[in-house]
């Protein structure tokens, strides 16, 4: 694989490995030990992903940037959470993205910064028209966050693996709108 990492403001967020994955399911000391990284507990309120997860990372085919990535905060090489997306640009041109924070990190704005991050390098390429993301049934922060970064609610749907979920969308041209609006404000 490619070495590829997105650096944000605080953070670095790293390929996400299977091998990174199945240390996580032996447990906070082997991941420790293997990645140099230190794993929260719980580290996931999803545990039972973690399967699913390494799958998608083996038979992933696609090439960064539309990977998973391991979010680190590289000043205390903590482990906060894993991000990406869930490969690249459809013929269509939508990618779909997801992320989690562990809980011990929440509520500082990580989340916020990650999400700020993967939607500006997915419309880097031009044949990314629409970036969707899905959430739990249920308002939460997870939602809250997508509507903060103009994401708009598109639809519920029946997942197979997840039941009800709510489907979110950014349009290209909502994205270009919203950061023209940010810099063209005059001062206040």
């Amino acid at each position: 694989m490619i070495d590829y990492q997105i650096h944000t403001d605080r953070l670095l967020l790293l390929p996400l490995t299977a091998e990174w994955m199945e240390s996580m399911r032996a447990g906070a000391e082997k991941f420790n030990l293997s990645t140099g990284f230190h794993l929260p507990t719980p580290f996931t309120e999803f545990p039972e992903a973690i399967d699913s997860i390494i799958l998608h990372i083996k038979t992933n085919l696609a090439q960064p940037p539309w990977i998973s990535y391991a979010i680190v905060n590289p000043l205390d090489s903590s482990y906060i959470g894993q991000a990406g997306f869930k490969g690249g640009p459809d013929p269509s041109g939508v990618v779909e993205i997801g992320y989690e924070i562990a809980e011990d990190f929440r509520l500082k704005g990580y989340a916020d910064e990650v999400i700020r991050n993967l939607i500006r390098k997915a419309f880097e390429y031009k044949e990314v028209k629409i970036i969707m993301a899905h959430t739990l049934p249920v308002k939460n922060g997870s939602n809250h966050l997508l509507i903060k970064n103009k994401f708009v609610f598109q639809s519920i749907l029946t997942d197979p693996d997840d039941g009800t979920i709510w489907q979110w969308v950014l349009k290209r041209n909502a994205y270009q709108f919203a950061q023209m609006q940010q810099t063209s404000l005059p001062a206040k």
